[in-house]
């Protein structure tokens, strides 16, 4: 499960996952849960039909108090803004808090018990600095090289972070920051049909709303789950699907399975999903407990 956290004055957000869950909307939502489905595990579906499938989810939630808090607690934030300048200046409080704190911890005392960090931690400003700027294989390297220190100093800037800025142009680009009027989406919902398809034509978006909704969902989840890695284990009984952060070894992954499986790990029978033809699982292959899991793996553990 990823927690993901929405810091947003509003919760267009919620609505716009609502219309994609084809759930209704209530006013005092504040969490939904986004089950993770993929092309593969649906192979893995179909190749077993188990009696018993179990999703990994997104979960979103928000909260209006302590959101710096939330921020630096959560698995993954998404910051949403009405404006680039809001989001300039947000981002500017944010990047000034985190420069603070590594400022104060290069100062203290505690720095010269871990003199290895300083380097790293130099490395990690010139990233802030770049902030709300960072290319999304930026943002990757640092949360999988210095995940450590960014939980340690509660650093929000180079987090696991995804910008949305709400307005009425689509963007695309290489950073962190998606543009999208998500607003828009959310008042073309309450409109007529006819008017609805009219006004997404008039914004160069396809004329079917939930279309326009899957697509901006999907991005979202495309952009959390960069972050991670899926692997999958199963069998007629039940397939289950994982979510790991990237890098993860496979003793580590095993644990995530249940912890008697990593205590008693020989070694692991691994396959990926995606090189499946004619629903058929490909070729094991055999590695040690330091193979670093690839998205889509599907494990079959050999355990003492």
């Amino acid at each position: 499960m990823i927690n993901t956290f929405i810091y947003s004055l509003n919760k267009n957000i919620f609505k716009l996952l609502s219309i994609y869950l084809k759930k209704e909307y209530k006013e005092n939502i504040d969490t939904l849960s986004l089950p993770v489905e993929t092309n593969e595990f649906r192979k893995l579906i179909n190749l077993f039909n188990p009696q018993k499938i179990t999703y990994e989810n997104i979960v979103f939630y928000t909260k209006s108090s302590e959101k710096f808090k939330e921020m630096v607690s959560s698995d993954f934030n998404i910051l949403i803004f009405n404006s680039k300048q809001q989001m300039e200046e947000e981002a500017k409080s944010i990047k000034e808090r985190d420069i603070e704190i590594i400022n104060n911890y290069l100062n203290s005392k505690a720095i010269q018990k871990n003199p290895d960090l300083k380097p790293k931690i130099e490395q990690i400003t010139t990233y802030i600095n770049k902030f709300p700027s960072l290319k999304i294989s930026e943002s990757i390297q640092i949360n999988s090289q210095y995940e450590e220190i960014i939980t340690l100093l509660s650093l929000i800037s180079i987090k696991k972070n995804l910008i949305i800025v709400d307005e009425e142009k689509v963007e695309e680009n290489e950073t962190i920051v998606l543009y999208y009027p998500l607003s828009l989406l959310v008042e073309i919902n309450e409109l007529e049909e006819n008017d609805a398809k009219t006004f997404l034509s008039s914004l160069n978006l396809s004329t079917d709303l939930e279309e326009e909704v899957e697509k901006i969902v999907k991005k979202i989840v495309d952009r959390i789950l960069l972050h991670w890695t899926i692997f999958y284990t199963g069998n007629k009984k039940e397939v289950k699907e994982y979510l790991v952060p990237i890098n993860t070894d496979v003793l580590k992954a095993s644990s995530k399975i249940h912890t008697d499986i990593a205590k008693k790990f020989i070694q692991a029978e691994v396959c990926n999903i995606t090189e499946m033809v004619d629903n058929k699982l490909p070729p094991f292959k055999t590695f040690g407990k330091t193979y670093i899991v690839q998205n889509h793996d599907y494990l079959s553990i050999k355990t003492s």
